[in-house]
């Protein structure tokens, strides 16, 4: 605003002084430079010589140049120029007085044409065609995944985010109609992320638990998980029982830390954490640890996928089942619908199920535990992944 009124009064200057300037001469002489760039505005201008021809008071003035409110104001020797060739070649004004009404409506003028540039309004719509430019204007859903867990969610070559987790989100959202986009971010912060505002919604194989409940709500479980135990080959581990005197590798703040935290004392040496189970597992093959303890679908997977480290799993039915579910920000009833709603639908379509064949496949040790004789190491309420 500033500097549209600062410039409005440099042109009221420079109109006053193409009042007062001699008007002999060849009032048409070629024009300036940019003088096409100004075509719409000098067109204005004329129009406001006209209305001074005609003593038209300045209200009227203001009223005939609303119309190119939207336009830029031509440089001020552009405006005298088509002043002198609209103006009548006798004086227009006699006093000093009236030159300066007519300059400082002119500069009223002209910072309204400033503030006006850019588009016009358009004028509103209804129905359908109203709707349209809402719908394409709604941002996507931010959705925050911690990176590191392959198969459920990872990052491939390219640096996309890909796995079970994504894929069944992506089916979901194709269902409620809505659009998501994925962000890479540490399970540390994770849920702190969703608290502030910076994700709309998180899937990162997060295990519903009653204390998570009281901040966050989830949607209808998509997933049943349980703890696993991976071992070198050669290992004499057969149960949960058997790790209380090892080194064990968990990831910090899963239900595997939580796990082996009740079994050993949370300040045991022997328990180490890690950023992610993969981190931890590559420390099972190095010797640095005697046992990981995790979640099934991730363990299975690096088992699989890791053939050469010689490792077996070992199940035990004292790990409380896991259920995982979406999470969305406490009291967004609204999403939470849709998220709901499109599970719902994939599962039922069979969307679902081929896109957890794609991912988990058939493992034996994706079915239930085998039973085993041990004290209970993670209640449902406990924290998980």
């Amino acid at each position: 605003m500033r500097q549209a009124c600062a410039g409005a009064c440099r042109l009221s200057a420079d109109f006053d002084l193409a009042l007062t300037e001699p008007l002999g001469g060849d009032a048409m002489e070629r024009p300036p430079h940019g003088l096409m760039h100004g075509v719409l505005a000098g067109v204005a201008l004329r129009s406001l010589a006209s209305c001074m021809r005609k003593s038209t008071p300045v209200a009227r003035v203001t009223t005939v140049m609303r119309g190119v409110g939207s336009h830029v104001a031509p440089e001020p020797a552009i405006a005298r120029h088509i002043l002198r060739a609209a103006l009548p070649r006798k004086p227009v004004m006699s006093t000093l007085k009236s030159r300066r009404i007519i300059g400082f409506s002119f500069a009223v003028v002209v910072a309204c044409a400033l503030l006006g540039c850019g588009k016009r309004a358009e004028p509103p719509t209804t129905g359908a065609a109203a709707s349209a430019p809402v719908a394409a204007l709604a941002r996507p859903y931010v959705v925050g995944t911690d990176a590191a867990y392959a198969p459920f969610e990872s990052q491939n070559e390219k640096g996309e985010i890909v796995g079970f987790d994504i894929d069944v989100v992506r089916a979901i959202a194709s269902q409620a109609g809505i659009e998501v986009k994925f962000v890479n971010t540490p399970w540390e912060g994770i849920f702190n992320a969703l608290a502030q505002g910076d994700r709309d919604l998180l899937v990162s194989s997060i295990t519903i638990t009653d204390e998570r409940r009281q901040s966050m709500d989830f949607s209808e479980p998509y997933f049943d998980a349980y703890q696993l135990i991976a071992v070198r080959g050669d290992s004499k581990v057969a149960r949960f029982d058997d790790l209380k005197a090892l080194k064990v590798g968990v990831q910090t703040g899963t239900t595997g830390d939580e796990a082996i935290s009740k079994l050993q004392g949370k300040t045991s040496p022997n328990i180490r954490r890690f950023e992610s189970t993969p981190l931890a597992l590559k420390e099972l093959e190095a010797g640095g640890v005697d046992a990981v303890v995790a979640d099934n679908g991730v363990v299975v997977h690096h088992v699989v996928n890791n053939a050469g480290a010689k490792f077996k799993t070992v199940s035990d039915t004292a790990f409380a089942p896991e259920r995982y579910g979406i999470a969305v920000k406490k009291g967004n009833a609204a999403l939470l619908a849709q998220l709901n709603r499109g599970l719902a639908e994939i599962k039922a379509n069979g969307s679902y199920e081929r896109i957890r064949a794609q991912y988990l496949g058939a493992a034996p040790a994706l079915a239930a535990p085998a039973p085993s004789a041990s004290a209970s190491p993670a209640s449902p309420a406990s924290a998980a992944k």
